[in-house]
């Protein structure tokens, strides 16, 4: 079965250097299906694909705009969220929403950028390797993570509170530590 996860995040990093204080606003909001291929006693098998992918950066200097749903030719990086769309790679997840392991990521932005013939292949393969060391395995594990890792390693009933750590690793390593609480069950749904 294929699920859809839709995802908004708003992330405020303070910077400061040499005295100076930058605030750096980043807004992430995306779409990504995963369909499970096998399940296993503790993990799930899954095959995700970017549906959607919107990245806008705030920082004193104004404001950047990339979305997979630009149709601008001349906006390199929305382009290349553009050409990631559709394109699959691998997870396996445990049944807390943990991730274990990635695999195609690489060849998912490879892929993307290849596809401009209009830029030299010197230029591309730069291109290719930036964006493979800003968005590893690593980078995406922790992102997926950090949004799918919302679940409780033992039974809990409402009112229950949990804590998830998640390693973070975008440009430098962080430790998101989440606080979570059983609100509410439903015949249909579960409040977090």
């Amino acid at each position: 079965k294929e699920y859809k996860q839709i995802s908004e995040s708003t992330q405020l990093v303070m910077i400061e250097f040499n005295g100076q204080t930058t605030e750096v606003e980043t807004e992430v909001a995306n779409t990504t299906t995963f369909l499970v291929r096998t399940l296993s006693d503790n993990n799930y098998n899954l095959v995700a694909k970017i549906k959607k992918f919107d990245l806008n950066v705030n920082t004193p200097q104004g404001r950047i705009e990339m979305s997979s749903e630009k149709n601008d030719s001349t906006d390199i990086f929305s382009t290349i969220l553009a050409n990631i769309k559709d394109e699959t790679f691998g997870i396996v997840m445990t049944k807390t929403g943990k991730i274990t392991k990635i695999t195609n990521i690489e060849n998912l932005w490879r892929n993307a950028i290849n596809k401009f013939d209009n830029i030299p292949l010197l230029q591309r393969e730069q291109l290719s390797a930036q964006m493979e060391q800003s968005y590893s395995g690593d980078q995406v594990k922790g992102n997926i993570e950090f949004v799918t890792a919302i679940f409780p390693d033992k039974p809990v009933e409402v009112g229950d509170t949990w804590k998830v750590e998640t390693k973070l690793t975008t440009g430098m390593n962080a430790l998101a530590t989440s606080t979570y609480t059983l609100k509410e069950i439903t015949d249909s749904d579960i409040l977090i």
